[in-house]
Parts: C-alpha cells; sequence; structure tokens
C-alpha cells in the first residue's frame, strides 16, 4: 500500500513541475542561438570565452535559465554585437513578419554565405537578385 501511496505522490508533483519560461527569455534565448550560428561558433566554443559550461549556454538558448545583464554583455562581445541587436525588437512588442523570416535558418545561412564573399562578388549577387525580382 506504501508503494501506491508514494507512486501517486512522484506523479503528481512530476506534473507540478510543468515548466513555463518567460517569453522574454525564449525571445532572447533564440536571438543568442542565431547570432552564435551566424558567429560560427558552437556553445562549447562561446562557452569557453565567457568561463561556462557549455550547458548553460544551452540553457540560456532554450530559455531555461535567465541571462544577466553582466554575461549578457560578455556574450555580445565575444559575438561581436551589440546589446541592442541581442534584444532585437522585444521592445516594441510583437515581432514583424520581416523579422521572423530574418531570423529563418534560411537566412541566416544566406547572410553567412554572402558575408564570406568579396565585395565585387557581393555586388554580383545583388544585381542577379535584383534582375530576378523583377522577372
Amino acid at each position: 500500500m506504501r508503494k501506491k501511496q508514494i507512486k501517486k505522490a512522484r506523479k503528481k508533483a512530476a506534473k507540478k513541475e510543468t515548466v513555463n519560461y518567460s517569453p522574454i527569455d525564449l525571445y532572447i534565448g533564440k536571438r543568442l542561438r542565431d547570432f552564435r550560428w551566424l558567429a560560427q561558433m558552437t556553445q562549447s566554443d562561446l562557452a569557453e570565452k565567457v568561463d561556462v559550461k557549455f550547458q548553460q549556454i544551452q540553457k540560456y538558448e532554450t530559455g531555461a535559465n535567465r541571462l544577466s545583464i553582466s554575461r549578457a554583455h560578455m556574450i555580445c562581445r565575444v559575438l561581436k554585437i551589440s546589446m541592442t541587436q541581442l534584444l532585437g525588437n522585444y521592445a516594441k512588442g510583437r515581432q514583424t513578419q520581416f523579422m521572423k523570416m530574418l531570423s529563418s535558418r534560411e537566412i541566416l545561412k544566406l547572410g553567412r554565405s554572402f558575408m564570406r564573399l568579396k565585395p565585387k562578388q557581393r555586388k554580383q549577387v545583388l544585381n542577379f537578385m535584383n534582375m530576378l525580382e523583377k522577372e
């Protein structure tokens, strides 16, 4: 009888432990992941540079842990972005469709590849895109 009560109590406690992440923590975590990915860094690379374990970076990115201002500042310096870039459009309220599109994986890949090109090649790509847009 006692074992059944313990088992029932554990199940009840597990149901209560549902996680409710803050929307801003989720948003900043996603932005952090996108900027880290754009910088071609792994969670381990970033963690080493800001003196935490990679699991901590993972928790920031999933919104499981809050990112302190001082740690956010350190991360921004490593990623070579501003705090404003990390916070992004959150202060203005809802994300625009344009902002959602900018954070898509394809656009991030495109941006990273574009930045690797020489200036002359970038201009050629832009001319090609303008030509496609007109069709």
